[in-house]
């Protein structure tokens, strides 16, 4: 479904138990609460680069 909406970009939310299952899949973890759940993306490079820029519109003060 998401293929055919033109979404690139997926994000999902599991316990993390499930994390192999879904790395599997082609997804990464971005953050994880303890026990509680794992959030993870599709890429592997997506949040460096964007935290790259973001890094670009820093100012000092």
């Amino acid at each position: 479904m998401a293929y055919e909406l033109n979404r690139s970009e997926l994000f999902l939310f599991t316990k993390p138990q499930n994390r192999l299952l879904f790395s599997g899949a082609g997804f990464w973890p971005i953050a994880q609460a303890g026990q509680l759940a794992v959030l993870m993306e599709n890429s592997s490079e997506r949040l460096a680069r964007f935290c790259r820029q973001l890094a670009l519109y820093r100012q000092p003060g």
